[in-house]
């Protein structure tokens, strides 16, 4: 009985995780206003693996903390069915913090998101992420990243 507790439990943490993604994938898609300012850097390599293309959004070089990071990119010529995300299904909660690394308590020096598309193309990204330890001061970015 035990286990059927606790298998129902993280079915509902995943139908809520799921429901969040695909409520931030359509906003994404549909977001015409964009953010042009951010307090990190943003880097878009495209590399070629047979007739398609790998690409890596590299999310680093942050200029505050950033706490509990959620972040998707969004690319109409991606070929898998879900979009690179980190943040939504993890039990671990990611953070950036200026000049400081420590992967055991979560923060890292930067946050990679790749996908495969068919071409090379514009990327977009959705981030979101608190300005305070306590999660209290949410912040969401819309970015376009052009291919450099």
């Amino acid at each position: 009985m035990f286990f059927l507790l606790t298998g129902c439990s993280f079915t509902d943490k995943t139908d809520v995780s799921m429901n969040e993604y695909q409520k931030i994938q359509e906003k994404l898609i549909q977001h015409h206003d964009l953010d042009e300012s951010y307090p990190f850097t943003i880097q878009l390599v495209y590399n070629q693996i047979d007739e398609n293309y790998r690409y890596d959004l590299i999310i680093d070089d942050p200029q505050i903390d950033m706490y509990a990071i959620q972040a998707m990119t969004y690319c109409s010529l991606e070929i898998d069915d879900i979009q690179p995300n980190i943040g939504f299904f993890e039990e671990e909660k990611y953070h950036l913090k200026p000049n400081y690394v420590d992967k055991s308590e979560g923060y890292y020096k930067g946050i990679r998101l790749s996908s495969m598309t068919s071409q090379e193309e514009t990327v977009y990204l959705y981030i979101s992420y608190y300005t305070d330890k306590n999660c209290q001061q949410k912040v969401e970015k819309y970015i376009e990243v052009n291919i450099n």
